[in-house]
């Protein structure tokens, strides 16, 4: 006896203690992922209706009711009464006396999701109002493009890091601009390469909300991390999130080359007027001096046919081997 009563000053004291309120709201989003929010959360992505767990403790009833942005009901559902068996856990592991209730589907728009709890005798017990809006529309982005600070070649299409030793880089960044979300307004940015096996390697990016684009500098864009096999093509591009959770994405195929081709240098020996390889403390025999670079013709694109190599035409002879 003395157990039981236990029990029951237990169960009295919980319902009694509890703060009638909602606890969360479940459902699958834009993205086919389960989500679970608190009611503080104010924009949501279901894709159809949402779930919503509401605490009342015992002997309770609860009405839900989904109300528009002028205050008139659209949906209204009554629980049956709070029992025992309605013992719930929330996702924090909290555990309370309530109802979970099914919200059917309704279009993009701002509502007032409204909680009434009443006693056994059908009087008011609480009364709270929660702001709520559903956005299923995933941000867009107008364009990629590039900055460039030096030379006149490399673009979207084509791309490297900076190679070591070399005094100028082409492109310094890959840029998406014209970046939109009209509803619950940008949120975050992921950029992103697939191999040609699928495999997909992101990283976050920052988005500007000033002018509404996200830059990504081309030590990040081509980074061995993101993009493994130095000369390949890839899938390019960047995930926009909005503040509902919706994902939109811009993408583009995209080259990377981050192999330097070998150059020959060497300097003239006006001893016997030969050109030898440079080498680090060599003998010179005048001042100034004069030098050559030696690029061989199979690393210009000019001349394998693709996209790897020397893009310039930028040599003054050549012979059978190399332009100089």
């Amino acid at each position: 006896m003395k157990r039981r009563a236990t029990f029951f000053a237990s169960l009295l004291a919980c319902s009694l203690a509890a703060h009638a309120e909602i606890a969360e709201l479940r459902f699958t989003d834009t993205l086919n992922q389960p989500k679970i929010v608190q009611p503080s959360v104010r924009w949501i992505n279901p894709t159809t209706g949402f779930e919503v767990d509401v605490i009342s403790g015992l002997d309770r009833y609860i009405q839900l009711s989904l109300l528009n942005s002028s205050g008139a009901s659209l949906w209204s559902l009554k629980s049956s009464k709070v029992t025992v068996d309605d013992r719930m856990t929330s996702s924090s592991g909290n555990d309370y006396y309530g109802k979970r209730l099914s919200v059917p589907a309704f279009g993009e728009d701002s509502y007032t999701l409204r909680e009434v709890v009443t006693d056994l005798q059908n009087k008011e017990v609480s009364r709270r109002d929660y702001g709520l809006s559903i956005d299923r529309t995933p941000p867009k982005a107008g364009a990629i493009g590039y900055s460039r600070n030096g030379w006149q070649f490399g673009s979207e299409a084509i791309f490297t890091s900076l190679p070591p030793g070399m005094q100028y880089i082409s492109v310094q960044a890959i840029v998406f601009s014209g970046l939109i979300d009209s509803a619950s307004g940008l949120d975050r940015a992921e950029y992103f390469l697939v191999d040609s096996g699928g495999t997909e390697r992101k990283r976050a990016a920052e988005i500007n909300l000033i002018d509404n684009s996200v830059t990504v500098q081309i030590n990040t864009a081509s980074d061995p991390a993101l993009a493994p096999v130095s000369q390949a093509e890839y899938r390019m591009g960047v995930y926009l999130y909005d503040k509902a959770g919706n994902r939109g994405v811009i993408s583009r195929q995209s080259t990377i080359d981050r192999v330097n081709p070998p150059s020959i240098i060497q300097v003239l020996n006006t001893t016997n007027n030969t050109w030898e390889n440079y080498s680090p403390g060599m003998t010179v025999y005048t001042n100034p001096i004069s030098v050559r670079v030696l690029r061989n013709k199979s690393n210009f694109t000019a001349i394998n046919g693709t996209p790897y190599g020397w893009a310039d035409s930028n040599y003054q002879s050549s012979d059978t081997t190399y332009n100089i």
